[in-house]
């Protein structure tokens, strides 16, 4: 894969991540119990922290 290809697979994966915690789809859909351990999950994944 060319590097420019790889570059904008990561550019595009990171904005969706941003616009994940901008307005998560899950608040729409679950309320905002949800909302937030699915946000907690993405950064214990993202971090390595336990939250």
């Amino acid at each position: 894969m060319p590097a420019i290809e790889k570059q904008l697979q990561t550019t595009l994966k990171e904005i969706k991540e941003l616009a994940l915690d901008i307005r998560p789809s899950v608040l729409d859909n679950f309320g905002l119990i949800p909302a937030i351990k699915a946000l907690a999950k993405r950064l214990q994944n993202s971090t390595g922290i336990t939250i």
